[in-house]
């Protein structure tokens, strides 16, 4: 059996697709796990009603507390060996569960990656399907490197996707950071040094809405200070790690957030007054990990450069990745 772990917040408009995407699995072996985020819509009607139908929906309800919150209240309700989170607004294909337990009955790894696809809102999802699947398996720093590189498509810093090996969780003591957004990039790094095994396969598997309005699609919200502290703190993991190749792509990472949070500032309305006190910092914080990294000297100077340039011009000339 896997658990599906749904945290959900006023999707009154969304939440029934994403449901009933589950229980159109194939696989019918499986508990949902959703949680109520203290919605004022009508959401929790509309779960309550499929939990009512089905014993294999249980339900549960908190005060607002955000997603991280949420989450680590689904995991500790996880009464299965393998768990995944599916965003309440986000559809499985309906051989997601088949397709990842076959391939669990292969190998017994902790982590399970599976392709996605995007869609706009509600336009219609087109699943392609390949003829022969590819399957990639991982060591820990090999699947790092990959969620850094973005090497495979769909081993990137979001959460749904994946399958995971519960006990990965329990014995890594991994919990998202209750109040922050990018919950995701805080802690799957961490999640994915810590499984010495994680497969990939090729398959696309879950359709991610991209939805006008939300928070990874708003414009300028100090809540997007949290990229800079979640890639921040991967620098910080790594270095004390001492794994040095993990700790320069995560220095890259972190210059890169540093300049897009900084351009978002200097670019939206009514932020103009913090964009000095954040220059300052970006320039601070970003030459501090730049010393210690082994990038390139070409990289290095560039992003030095950038640093101390106007950021539209240092934006408008950084091409690297």
């Amino acid at each position: 059996m896997i658990s599906i772990l749904i945290p959900f917040f006023n999707v009154e408009n969304y939440i029934k697709d994403t449901i009933e995407s589950v229980i159109a699995q194939t696989k019918k072996d499986w508990e949902m796990i959703l949680i109520d985020d203290g919605s004022t819509d009508k959401s929790y009607e509309i779960c309550k009603e499929y939990a009512d139908k089905d014993d294999r929906i249980k339900l549960f309800t908190q005060e607002n507390s955000g997603v991280s919150s949420a989450r680590n209240s689904a995991v500790s309700k996880v009464t299965s060996k393998y768990f995944t989170f599916l965003d309440s607004d986000d559809l499985m294909a309906p051989d997601f569960l088949e397709k990842m337990y076959y391939h669990i009955s292969k190998e017994d790894a902790d982590i399970y990656a599976a392709d996605f696809v995007n869609f706009l809102e509600d336009n219609d999802i087109i699943w392609e399907k390949n003829k022969d699947t590819r399957k990639v398996v991982l060591g820990n720093k090999q699947a790092t490197k990959a969620l850094f590189e973005d090497n495979y498509h769909g081993i990137n810093f979001v959460l749904w996707g994946k399958v995971y090996k519960t006990k990965l969780f329990i014995d890594n003591k991994i919990v998202f950071p209750v109040g922050h957004v990018r919950e995701d990039m805080a802690t799957l790094y961490r999640i994915f040094y810590s499984a010495p095994k994680t497969v990939y396969i090729d398959d696309k598997l879950i359709a991610y809405r991209y939805r006008v309005g939300s928070i990874m699609h708003s414009g300028f919200d100090k809540r997007r200070f949290d990229l800079i502290l979640a890639s921040k703190n991967a620098c910080d993991f790594f270095l004390e790690k001492n794994e040095k190749e993990l700790f320069d792509l995560a220095c890259n990472m972190h210059i890169r957030s540093l300049f897009t949070v900084g351009y978002e500032i200097r670019n939206a309305e009514n932020t103009k007054a913090m964009w000095k006190e954040y220059k300052d910092r970006m320039r601070k914080e970003g030459t501090f990990y730049l010393q210690r990294s082994g990038l390139s000297l070409i990289k290095k100077a560039v992003y030095q450069i950038g640093l101390f340039l106007p950021l539209d011009i240092a934006l408008s000339k950084l091409k690297l990745k």
